[in-house]
C-alpha cells in the first residue's frame, strides 16, 4: 500500500512536470508542479529515510531533504491559493527561507552526523538544536497546511457557486488532505516531545496518515489540471468523425498541427477544428 501510495504521487507530479514543459512555465502552473515534486520527495524521504541516507552517504541527510522539500512545496501552494499577491508572496518567502536556513542550521549543529537516529525524544531535551530541527519543522508544517486548507476552501465555495461539482469535489479532497497529514504532524511532535515516546502502534498510524493526507492532497489538486485534460480529449472526441469527413471533403481548410499538439494542447487542437468546421460552413453557404 505504501509503495503504490509514493508510486500514485511520483506519477502524478511527473505527468504534472510533462505537462508544464509543454504548456510553459506560467505563474500558478509552475508553482503547483513544484509543489508536486516537493511532495512526492518529502513523503520518499520519509519513508525510506536509511536508504537515502545510504545513498547519499551522509546519516541523517534524508531527513533535512524531506524538511527543505517541504517548506518550498508548501510555499508553492501557498503562492498559489492563499497569497497570490506580490507582497504576500514576498512574506511568505522571506519567512520559508528563514525556516529553511534554521532547519539547516539545526541539522549541522545537532549531533546528528555520527549515526543514523529515527527517534528525537531522546535527544530534544538535551539538545536545543535538535528540538529546533523537529519540532519547530512541525509546527511549521501545521501552521502552513492550516493556511492552505483554508484557501483550498475559499476555491471550493467558488467553485460551488459556480456549478462546477467536479472542481468542488477535487478541492474538497484536498482540504481533507491537509487536515489528514496535520494529524499526522500532531502524532509526530507529540512523539518527539514525549520523553517515553507515543506507542508504536500510534507512530505507525501518524506514518500511514502522512502518506494517505499527502495522496488526497496531490490528488485533489492534480485533479484539476487532469480533469480539464481528460474534458478536452473528450470534446475531441465528439468534434472528430464530423472534423474527419469535412476535411477528407475539403482538405484545403485544414490547418497544420505538431504531432504531439493532442496530447499536450487538447484546446488548442479543439479550437482549430470548430473553426475548420465553421470554415466549412462558410465556404459551402457561399459557395
Amino acid at each position: 500500500m505504501t509503495e503504490f501510495a509514493v508510486g500514485l504521487l511520483w506519477a502524478a507530479a511527473t505527468w504534472r512536470l510533462i505537462m508544464t514543459t509543454a504548456r510553459g512555465w506560467q505563474r500558478g502552473r509552475a508553482e503547483l508542479t513544484i509543489a508536486s515534486l516537493c511532495l512526492a520527495v518529502l513523503v520518499t524521504n520519509f519513508l525510506w529515510r536509511p536508504q537515502v541516507d545510504h545513498l547519499v552517504g551522509e546519516p541523517n541527510v534524508a531527513g533535512l531533504i524531506g524538511r527543505i522539500s517541504a517548506v518550498v512545496g508548501l510555499t508553492a501552494f501557498h503562492w498559489v491559493l492563499v497569497t497570490p499577491g506580490r507582497r504576500g508572496r514576498l512574506l511568505s518567502g522571506m519567512f520559508a527561507v528563514v525556516s529553511g536556513a534554521a532547519m539547516t542550521w539545526s541539522w549541522q549543529v545537532a549531533p546528528l552526523h555520527v549515526r543514523e537516529v529515527t527517534e528525537y525524544s531522546g535527544l530534544v531535551h538535551t539538545y536545543p538544536s535538535v528540538a529546533v530541527y523537529s519540532v519547530a519543522f512541525y509546527c511549521f508544517v501545521m501552521v502552513s497546511l492550516v493556511q492552505v486548507g483554508v484557501g483550498v476552501v475559499r476555491l471550493h465555495r467558488q467553485a460551488v457557486v459556480g456549478g462546477d461539482r467536479g472542481a468542488g469535489w477535487a478541492l474538497l479532497t484536498a482540504v481533507v488532505g491537509c487536515g489528514v497529514v496535520v494529524v499526522s504532524m500532531v502524532l509526530f511532535a507529540a512523539d518527539v516531545l514525549s520523553p517515553a515516546g507515543i506507542p508504536v502502534m500510534l507512530h505507525r498510524a501518524g506514518n500511514g496518515l502522512l502518506v494517505v493526507g499527502a495522496a488526497l492532497l496531490a490528488a485533489g489538486v492534480l485533479a484539476l489540471p487532469i480533469g480539464e485534460w481528460c474534458r478536452g480529449q473528450w470534446q475531441l472526441m465528439r468534434v472528430t468523425p464530423t472534423w474527419r469527413e469535412t476535411v477528407e471533403a475539403r482538405p484545403d481548410i485544414r490547418l497544420s498541427l505538431g504531432l504531439w499538439d493532442r496530447v499536450f494542447h487538447p484546446d488548442v487542437v479543439l479550437y482549430r477544428r470548430l473553426i475548420e468546421l465553421q470554415d466549412a460552413q462558410e465556404v459551402e453557404f457561399h459557395g
